[in-house]
């Protein structure tokens, strides 16, 4: 049997809710469980109508603007689809429900205590015609995470979404098995093929269908992939990324002296601690406002996602930020050949044809197969120490009555959890 998609819960907040800003507990409690297990949770009808589809307008019209920036960066895997972008920072635009809304920061604070405020941001991608052109399986930052939630990101899109027009593929329940080694060593964030196909076999990711003002609420550590936008029409999301206070995030947000008065009254958010406040206007679509500069998920200054890359890129002798291409051996596709029927890359795993033989498996015939793999494993270099080597194992001797501590040519043993 294949295996099944989880089922995410949506949490409904109803209309005397969204009027009053107060989230009941039984929401509240819905939603700390539904983050907790599956590392995400929609809250629909969190933000009014009227208010996502001004931010659409504005939106929209930004994104035609920076389109004819001949400098403009896209996001990777979907070349020419998917950009990033800063929302507006003028005190009209500083919307209570949107920066700061009271039943997200509701949920945000039963998990990580009061939150704060340390970055605005939005992707858009335009319509396509192609289906691959698409993400890598990723997290949004290359380091090592706590084994519990520190960074919370809400996100919104500005309209109803769903596969068609590009909803996020989501690997729900993956930030419980986070691991460092799961990462590709170039230090983008990829997931390696290895371990997205292994996850796949038991819980499969999905795209899901959002009505237009939801508010989603997703743990830092999430695997995830941004997938193409297949309607005619561009697809917004806004994102906003906070930390619990004692975690000293260094990203700070930047915004004129005349909206400290206006996010002070958010009390249920920390909106100042993190913001430089500044005089005059700032244009928000600067291409000085660099947003992979700015994104740093560590507590080091000097640990930001650019000076991560940079770094990596140095020693693997790649240009630095290079785009690297994404291939289908960068996402988990259905119906491919499962994990545990081919050698695979670190886990000491045999073919199911080999096992039992008792046969010795040599490193090179091991790098062989992985150099022909594609872009996801090849970035794999002594830079992070080589290949991840399985457990030893010699040739079987004829079973021993066991001794007190054991006999040197003890039968194999499969290694778990590797």
């Amino acid at each position: 049997m294949p295996p099944k998609h989880a089922e995410c819960k949506h949490v409904n907040i109803c209309d005397d809710e969204l009027k009053s800003g107060v989230t009941s507990l039984e929401n509240v409690q819905a939603g700390v469980e539904e983050f907790h297990k599956n590392g995400i949770v929609i809250f629909e009808n969190a933000i009014p109508h009227n208010i996502v589809e001004k931010f659409y307008e504005k939106m929209n019209t930004d994104g035609g603007q920076r389109l004819e920036d001949p400098n403009l960066v896209f996001n990777h895997g979907i070349e020419k689809n998917n950009f990033s972008l800063c929302p507006p920072l003028s005190k009209e635009w500083l919307t209570e429900d949107i920066w700061a809304n009271k039943h997200a920061a509701a949920v945000m604070e039963a998990v990580i205590g009061k939150p704060q405020l340390v970055h605005a941001g939005s992707n858009i991608t335009i319509p396509t015609q192609e289906p691959t052109s698409r993400q890598a399986v990723h997290i949004d930052s290359y380091h090592s995470h706590h084994r519990f939630p520190t960074c919370i990101e809400l996100f919104m899109y500005l309209h109803d979404v769903s596969p068609e027009n590009g909803s996020p593929e989501i690997w729900p329940g993956s930030h419980h098995d986070w691991n460092f080694r799961d990462l590709v060593s170039h230090g983008r964030g990829w997931i390696k093929s290895s371990a997205f196909n292994r996850r796949a076999e038991h819980s499969p990711p999905f795209q899901p269908t959002i009505p237009k003002g939801s508010i989603g609420i997703r743990d830092l550590r999430l695997w995830r992939s941004g997938m193409p936008n297949l309607s005619d029409q561009n697809c917004i999301m806004l994102g906003f990324t906070y930390f619990p206070r004692w975690y000293r995030n260094p990203m700070r947000i930047t915004l004129p002296k005349t909206c400290r008065f206006l996010m002070q009254k958010w009390t249920q958010v920390d909106a100042i601690g993190a913001t430089e406040f500044v005089d005059g206007e700032i244009n928000h679509l600067d291409p000085n406002y660099d947003m992979l500069a700015s994104l740093n998920f560590t507590q080091d200054p000097e640990k930001s996602i650019k000076q991560i890359r940079e770094k990596i890129d140095t020693a693997q002798g790649r240009e630095l930020n290079a785009e690297l291409t994404v291939t289908d051996r960068d996402y988990w596709v259905p119906g491919r050949k499962k994990l545990i029927e081919r050698v695979t890359h670190g886990e000491g795993q045999a073919n199911q044809g080999d096992r039992g033989k008792g046969r010795k498996r040599g490193k090179g015939k091991e790098m062989g197969k992985r150099n022909g793999r594609g872009q996801n494993d090849q970035n794999h270099t002594k830079a992070e120490g080589g290949f991840l080597k399985p457990k030893s194992e010699g040739v079987k001797k004829k079973a021993r009555k066991p001794r007190n501590k054991g006999p040197k040519g003890e039968s194999k043993v499969e290694s778990k959890g590797e």
